[in-house]
C-alpha cells in the first residue's frame, strides 16, 4: 500500500509510515488503539471500527471541487495526462487528532471534521488548487497541475494564511462550545510532479519527482502547531510577497543534508512580480526608446483634450511592467496624477480587486491609513468634488473595506451594485479630469475580473473630448473590449533587440573575466526577454555558480547548460495549458519536431484535418507563440522563442515524445530520401525515439556529408557516434565504426583547438580499438591522424615520429589512400622542419601515386589530398624560389578545390597566393585572395583556417600600407591560436609579420621585442623556414630602430637567415638578405660593397621570377617580405 499522506510504499502489515509516520490503518475512539491497514474490528477492544474510526469516507473529487474547476479539468483532462508539472504541494493535518478524537467522541468528532475539511475545501479551491486526497485527518493538495499556474506557490501560501485565519475562528468556536484545542499544522513544497490518469471523478494519479510531495509532507510534520512552515525552494518562489521567518536549519529524515525552513506569517508587501523586482532593484532599462516616443506621443494627445487608451501587448517578462514604471515616473515627475490597477493571477476571485487600487490612488490612501484616517481622506475629497458624488460615500467605504461601511452601505442586487460601481468611477474620473489630467495605468488586463475590465470600458468610452489616458498592457492571448474603437492604439512590445540584450546581460553580470563568455550565452538563451535574464543571473547565483552582486557577479565554474529557470518554466506552463486542447496538441506536437517545423510534417502526425489544423496555427501565430509561416518554398513555422519550445516539449513524458520522434523520423525520411542534408535532422529524431542503431547510421551520414565544411558540427556528430556505439556491443559493424568515429575527431581536432589531454584519450581510444580489431589500416591511420594533431601544435620532431612509425606499419599495405595520407603529412611537416626539396619530392611522389580515390583519402585525413597535395606543391615550389610554376600550380590546385568541392582547402591556396605575392612583389589581387579567404574560414567555423586567414588579411593589408589594420588582423590571428593552442606551426611567422608591421609605424620596442619573440617560437619549435624569416625582420627591426649603431646584431641576424635559407633551400628569402646587407653597407659607408649586394639581389630577383621587386631593388626602395 502507499501512505496517505506522503505516497511512500508502506508494508500492509505495519501501524505507521516509515518515512513520514503517518497512521496508516484507523484508530479505535472506544479504547484509542491503532490497527492495521484494512482491519474491520479493533485489534483490542474488538468493537466494529466503521462505527468509530476517524478515518474519512471516501470522497470523489468531483463532489468537492467547484463546478467551473471541474469543467475545465475534464475538457481538457486528454491533454492533461501525461505531463510534467511545477506544482506546490500543500499538507494540513489536525495536531493530536486522536486524543480529541477520544475527547469529544465519534459523532461530535465527525462533525469537527466535517466542519474543519469544508474550510479547507473553500480555502484551497479559493485559490484554484485541487485536494488530490484526504489524509485521515488533513488533506494533501496540488497548485499547479492538473491545471498549470505560473504563481502556483504563491496561491498556495494565500490558500495556507486563509486556511490559518479560518481555522483560528473555528478553534475560537470550538473552545468555547466544546472546550477542545484544535490546531492546525499545515507544511508547504515546490517541486514537479508527472500528472497521471486524470478518472471522471477528478481523481487523478500523479508521480512525485524527487522529493517534492515527501519534502511538503516533513514540513507539516515539523511545523508547530497553528504554523505554516515551507521549504527553500516554496521560500525564493515567494519572497517579497509574503512574509518569512527564517528558522534555519533542521535535520529532515530522508536528507542526507539539513535543510533550511521558513515560517509563512503574512502577506507581504509586493503584489505583483514588477513589486518584487523593484524591492531586490530594478534591471537597467534598456532598448525602449521607441515604445516610451509612442507613449509620450499619446499622453501629448490627451493633454491637449484628446482623450486615447493605449494597449501594450507582449509575451510575458518582455518588461510591460517596466515600461509602464517608467513612464508614469515621467508622468509623476510632471505632476500629472497617475492612478494605477493591477490584475494578479489569483486576482480574478476577488471583484474588483483592481479597481480597489485604484480607488486608494484616488483618494491617496495608504497602507498605514486607518479606518479614521480613510474616512477623512475619503470624505474630504468627495465634498469638494460636488453634491452628487457625496452619496457615493457608502459606496467608496463599502470598496476600500472600512468598517462599519455594511451599515451605511445599501443592500441592493448584485446588477444594481455593478452598475453603481461604473458610474462612481466614470463620475470621479471624468469630474478629476476638468480639474487636472489623470494617466490611468492598467497592469495585466488579462488578469482583470469581469467586473474591473467593465468599468475600464466604461472609462475608455468617456475618453473623446477629455484629458485622460489610459494605458494598459496584457498578453497577446487577450483582446480588450474596446480594441478597435478610434480612440484605441495599440502598441506591440518585442522582444529586445540582440545588442539591447547583451546590454542589459553585461549591465547585470558585469565585466570580469569569469563572466564574459556567459553574457552571449544568456542572451543568446533569453531570446531577447528581459524577465528570463534576470531569472536565470538569479538562478546561477542560487545554484552557487554565481558569487557578488547586480553588475559585479564571478563565475565559480564552468556552466555547462543555462536551464529555463523554474519561474520561467511555471509562467509558460501556464500559458500553455490555457490553450484550448486542439492548440495545445498542436504546439506540444511541434515542438517535438523542433524550434522550427515544416508544416508538411506537422500534418501527418496530429489528428485533424488541414482545415482545424489551419485554425489551430492562426491561433498560435495570433497569441505569438508562433511565427508566422515563411511560404518562401516548403511552408515553415517556427516558435517565437526558444524557450516556448521547451518548456512545450519539457511537459510531454518521454515515452509520447520518443512516438512523435520516431514518427517525424520516419516522414523526413519519406518526404527527403537521399537527402543528406537531412541526415542530422533524423539522426536526431532517430537517437531521441531511442532507435540509437539507426541513429548512428544517420550522424555517420551527417558528419561525412559535412566533412571540413562545418568543423565543428561534423566534430559534434563523430562525437555521437563514439558516445552511442560505447553502449553498443552487439552490433557486428560497431567497432569498425567507433575507430571512423575516433578518427574523425582527431582529424577535427586540430581545427577547432581541442585540448592536447582531450586529443590524448581519443587517439589512445583508437589505438587501442584498432589493435583489438587486429586492423593494420586502422592502426596506421590513427597514428597517421595523431601525427597531423602533433605537428598543428607544434611538435614536429614528434609528429614525424609518428608518420614514420605508421609509414613503418603501412609497408605491407595495399590501401593507396593511407600511403598517399602519409606521404601527404610527411611532406607538409617536413616543409615545416625545412626539409623543402625532399617534401616536394614526396608531394610529387604523391600525386603521380596510383590508386586511391580523393572520397576515402579526404575520409583518411579530413581534406581531400588531391587538392591539398596540388596547392602544397604550389606554397613549396614558391618557397624554393620557382615562383612562375609556383602560381601555375596555385592556380591549378583553386580550380581542382572547386571542382572537389573542398572549401578549407580552398581557403588555404588563397592565403598561399598571399604569401606568394609579397615573393613576387605583384600584390594587386592578394587582399581580394585574402578576404576570400576569411569568408571561407568563418563560414566553416574551422579556428585553425581562422588563424591562417586573419594572418593573410594582415599581409595584404600592410602590402598597401594599412598599418594599423594590418597590426589588427595580426593579433586577432595570434588571440585565435593562443586561444585555442591551435596553429603553432605558423605562429611564429605571424609574430615576425606582427614586429615588421609594428616596425613600420614607428612601434621600435614593441617590433624588437616581438622579433626576439618569433625567433625563439620558430627555434622551439622546430619550424626552419619560419626561423629563417623571423631573423630577416630582426634585423630589419633593428636597422630601423637603431641604424648604424647595431651593424655587427644587423649582420648576425642576415648571417644567420641566410645560413638557414641555404640549408633549407629557401631561395625566396636570399634577394632580401642582400637588400638589407645593402642597407648595411650604406649605413657603414660603404658604396662598394653595397653596389655589389644591390646586383646580387637583383640577378637573383630576376632568377626567381620576383618581377615586381626587380625595379624596387634596382632604385633601392624599401623592399619588405
Amino acid at each position: 500500500m502507499f501512505c496517505p499522506k506522503c505516497n511512500a510504499r508502506c508494508n500492509d502489515e505495519v501501524l505507521a509510515c516509515a518515512e513520514c509516520g503517518a497512521a496508516l490503518g484507523p484508530v479505535c475512539l472506544a479504547c484509542g488503539a491503532q490497527n492495521l491497514p484494512g482491519s474491520l474490528f479493533c485489534r483490542m477492544c474488538g468493537r466494529p471500527l466503521s462505527e468509530l474510526s476517524t478515518d474519512r469516507p471516501s470522497r470523489s473529487p468531483a463532489a468537492y471541487t467547484p463546478r467551473h474547476l471541474t469543467e475545465k479539468i475534464l475538457t481538457s483532462r486528454a491533454a492533461l495526462e501525461g505531463e510534467r508539472k511545477q506544482v506546490t504541494v500543500l499538507f494540513a493535518d489536525v495536531k493530536g487528532s486522536q486524543a480529541l478524537a477520544q475527547s469529544v467522541g465519534p459523532e461530535a468528532w465527525h462533525e469537527t471534521l466535517d466542519r474543519f475539511f469544508e474550510i479547507l475545501s473553500a480555502g484551497v479551491h479559493r485559490f484554484e488548487g485541487t485536494i488530490n486526497q484526504y489524509t485521515g485527518d488533513g488533506i494533501m493538495a496540488l497548485f499547479g497541475a492538473p491545471i498549470a499556474h505560473e504563481d502556483h506557490a504563491q496561491r498556495a501560501c494565500f490558500a495556507a494564511l486563509h486556511l490559518k485565519k479560518g481555522i483560528a475562528a473555528f478553534h475560537a468556536d470550538l473552545r468555547r462550545t466544546r472546550g477542545i484545542d484544535f490546531a492546525v499544522r499545515t507544511g508547504l513544497n515546490s517541486g514537479e510532479v508527472v500528472v497521471g490518469r486524470i478518472g471522471d471523478d477528478l481523481r487523478m494519479d500523479y508521480t512525485a519527482q524527487g522529493h517534492t510531495v515527501g519534502l511538503a509532507s516533513r514540513m507539516e510534520s515539523l511545523a508547530e502547531p497553528g504554523k505554516i512552515y515551507l521549504t527553500r525552494g516554496t521560500a525564493a518562489l515567494v519572497s517579497g510577497f509574503f512574509q518569512l521567518k527564517d528558522l534555519g536549519k533542521f535535520s529532515v529524515k530522508g536528507e542526507r543534508r539539513s535543510l533550511r525552513v521558513y515560517e509563512l506569517e503574512a502577506v507581504g508587501a509586493a503584489r505583483t512580480r514588477f513589486d518584487q523586482s523593484t524591492a531586490r532593484g530594478l534591471s537597467p532599462f534598456v532598448g525602449r526608446e521607441a515604445e516610451m516616443a509612442r507613449l509620450e506621443a499619446s499622453l501629448a494627445d490627451a493633454l491637449a483634450g484628446n482623450g486615447c487608451a493605449v494597449g501594450v501587448v507582449s509575451e510575458a517578462g518582455c518588461g510591460k511592467s517596466r515600461l509602464f514604471w517608467e513612464f508614469a515616473a515621467q508622468c509623476r515627475a510632471r505632476d500629472i496624477l497617475v492612478l494605477q490597477a493591477r490584475g494578479v493571477p489569483h486576482g480574478r476571485a476577488s471583484p474588483f480587486l483592481p479597481i480597489v487600487e485604484l480607488l486608494r490612488g484616488y483618494f491617496d490612501v495608504r497602507e498605514r491609513d486607518d479606518d479614521a484616517a480613510v474616512r477623512e481622506k475619503v470624505t474630504g475629497q468627495l465634498i469638494l468634488l460636488g453634491e452628487p458624488l457625496r452619496e457615493a460615500l457608502p459606496l467608496v467605504f463599502e470598496l476600500l473595506r472600512v468598517s462599519e461601511a455594511d451599515h451605511l452601505a445599501q443592500r441592493i442586487d448584485p446588477e444594481a451594485r455593478r452598475r453603481q460601481i461604473l458610474r462612481l468611477l466614470t463620475d470621479l474620473v471624468r469630474v478629476r479630469s476638468a480639474q487636472e489630467p489623470i494617466v490611468v495605468v492598467g497592469e495585466d488586463l488579462q488578469w482583470f475580473d469581469r467586473g474591473s475590465e467593465a468599468v475600464l470600458d466604461q472609462l475608455v468610452a468617456e475618453l473623446p473630448g477629455g484629458r485622460t489616458l489610459i494605458v494598459v498592457n496584457y498578453r497577446p492571448d487577450h483582446r480588450p473590449p474596446w480594441h478597435g474603437r478610434t480612440q484605441f492604439r495599440e502598441i506591440p512590445l518585442e522582444a529586445l533587440a540582440p545588442e539591447a540584450t547583451l546590454q542589459l546581460v553585461g549591465d547585470l553580470l558585469g565585466n570580469h573575466r569569469s563572466v564574459r563568455s556567459l553574457i552571449q550565452r544568456i542572451a543568446e538563451r533569453s531570446g531577447g526577454n528581459p524577465f528570463f535574464v534576470e531569472e536565470a543571473i538569479r538562478s546561477l547565483k542560487a545554484g552557487g555558480a554565481l558569487t557578488g552582486r547586480a553588475g559585479s557577479y564571478r563565475a565559480e565554474h564552468r556552466v555547462e547548460e543555462i536551464e529555463i529557470p523554474a519561474t520561467v518554466q511555471a509562467v509558460l506552463d501556464a500559458r500553455i495549458d490555457a490553450l484550448k486542447e486542439r492548440e495545445k496538441v498542436v504546439l506540444q506536437t511541434a515542438a517535438v519536431i523542433g524550434k522550427e517545423f515544416p508544416l508538411a510534417v506537422l500534418q501527418r502526425i496530429v489528428p485533424y484535418s488541414k482545415a482545424e489544423l489551419r485554425v489551430a496555427l492562426k491561433t498560435l501565430s495570433d497569441t505569438q507563440l508562433l511565427s508566422p509561416p515563411n511560404r518562401s518554398g516548403e511552408v515553415l513555422y517556427a516558435f517565437r522563442h526558444s524557450p516556448t519550445q521547451e518548456a512545450a516539449y519539457r511537459t510531454q513524458l518521454i515515452a509520447r515524445r520518443q512516438q512523435i520522434h520516431a514518427e517525424v523520423a520516419r516522414i523526413i525520411e519519406e518526404l527527403h530520401p537521399g537527402v543528406d542534408e537531412q541526415a542530422a535532422l533524423i539522426a536526431h529524431h532517430r537517437e531521441s525515439a531511442g532507435d540509437e542503431r539507426a541513429a548512428v547510421d544517420w550522424y555517420v551520414r551527417a558528419a561525412r556529408w559535412l566533412g571540413s565544411e562545418d568543423p565543428a558540427e561534423a566534430y559534434r556528430y563523430w562525437q555521437k557516434v563514439r558516445a552511442l556505439l560505447t553502449r553498443d556491443n552487439g552490433s557486428a559493424n560497431a567497432l569498425p565504426l567507433r575507430v571512423l568515429a575516433l578518427i574523425q575527431m582527431l582529424n577535427l581536432s586540430w581545427r577547432l583547438g581541442v585540448s592536447e589531454e582531450e586529443v590524448r584519450v581519443l587517439f589512445e581510444e583508437v589505438r587501442d580499438l584498432a589493435q583489438q580489431s587486429e586492423s593494420r589500416d586502422a592502426l596506421v591511420t590513427a597514428y597517421l591522424a595523431y601525427a597531423v594533431v602533433r605537428g598543428m601544435a607544434g611538435h614536429l620532431n614528434e609528429s614525424l615520429e609518428n608518420v614514420r612509425e605508421a609509414t613503418h606499419l603501412a609497408e605491407d599495405s595495399g590501401n593507396a589512400d593511407l600511403k598517399r595520407g602519409l606521404k601527404m603529412a610527411l611532406a607538409y611537416f617536413g616543409a615545416a622542419a625545412g626539409r623543402l626539396r625532399e617534401s616536394l619530392a614526396t608531394t610529387e611522389a604523391a600525386l603521380s601515386q596510383e590508386g586511391g580515390d580523393s572520397t576515402r583519402g579526404a575520409e583518411l585525413s579530413g581534406i581531400d589530398p588531391f587538392v591539398f597535395l596540388t596547392g602544397l606543391r604550389g606554397h613549396l615550389l614558391g618557397q624554393m624560389g620557382k615562383l612562375a610554376e609556383a602560381r601555375a600550380a596555385l592556380d591549378a590546385a583553386l580550380e581542382l578545390s572547386a571542382e572537389r568541392v573542398d572549401s578549407e582547402v580552398r581557403g588555404w591556396i588563397h592565403g598561399w597566393i598571399v604569401v606568394l605575392a609579397r615573393a613576387t612583389g605583384e600584390t594587386a589581387d592578394a587582399l581580394g585572395h585574402a578576404r576570400r579567404g576569411l569568408d571561407i574560414a568563418e563560414k566553416t567555423g574551422s579556428f585553425f583556417s581562422q588563424v591562417i586567414a586573419f594572418a593573410n588579411l594582415g599581409r595584404a593589408l600592410a602590402f598597401r600600407g594599412e598599418w594599423q589594420e594590418a597590426v589588427g588582423a595580426f593579433e586577432k590571428s595570434l588571440d585565435i591560436a593562443r586561444a585555442r593552442k591551435i596553429g603553432c606551426d605558423v605562429e611564429a611567422g605571424i609574430v615576425a609579420d606582427l614586429a615588421e608591421v609594428n616596425s613600420s609605424i614607428g612601434n621600435h620596442q614593441a617590433a624588437l621585442a616581438l622579433a626576439r619573440e618569433a625567433i625563439d617560437l620558430a627555434q622551439r619549435r622546430g619550424v626552419k623556414v619560419e626561423e629563417c624569416r623571423a631573423h630577416l625582420v630582426n634585423a630589419r627591426v633593428i636597422l630601423r630602430a637603431e641604424g648604424a649603431g647595431k651593424q655587427r646584431a644587423v649582420r648576425k641576424a642576415l648571417e644567420a637567415a641566410m645560413a638557414i635559407a641555404r640549408a633549407t633551400e629557401a631561395r625566396v628569402y636570399e634577394p632580401f638578405i642582400h637588400l638589407e646587407l645593402a642597407e648595411v653597407a650604406r649605413l657603414a659607408g660603404d658604396d662598394a660593397a653595397r653596389a655589389s649586394e644591390l646586383r646580387i639581389s637583383s640577378e637573383l630577383f630576376a632568377e626567381i621570377g620576383a618581377t615586381g621587386h626587380l625595379a624596387a631593388a634596382a632604385g633601392n626602395t624599401d623592399i619588405e617580405l
